[in-house]
């Protein structure tokens, strides 16, 4: 599971999300299970946060709000030229918890065929 972080770390680092922002590792981590089961992305609250602070032996809160945080740090400080050339327009509102996981996953899974 190591080697298919190697990606996403990457892209954090160019985006401006770095590792140590809470929600960073709980952000990779979400994305490794959504790239096993993309239907975590249809729960994201009911099953995705909670697998997240069970592996992490966090509370689902916190989890939440973790990744919450790196999205806004991101979204203040990061990157944004490159996440608008990642989804193709430019957006005036920072992307929830769960578009931000959808747009991470749908860009990676595109770039690695």
């Amino acid at each position: 599971m190591e080697a298919a972080m190697i990606k996403p770390k990457n892209l954090f680092y160019k985006l401006g999300i770095y590792s140590y922002f809470v929600g960073h590792h709980y952000l990779l981590y979400g994305i490794s299970l959504i790239q096993q089961d993309s239907t975590y992305l249809f729960s994201i609250t009911t099953r995705l946060y909670p697998a997240i602070a069970a592996h992490f032996g966090k509370g689902k809160a916190a989890v939440e709000s973790g990744i919450r945080n790196s999205i806004e740090r991101f979204w203040l400080f990061g990157n944004r030229k490159l996440f608008y050339q990642m989804i193709g327009y430019e957006r005036k509102e920072q992307p929830s918890n769960r578009e931000f996981f959808a747009i991470l996953v749908d860009f990676l899974n595109k770039e690695n065929g």
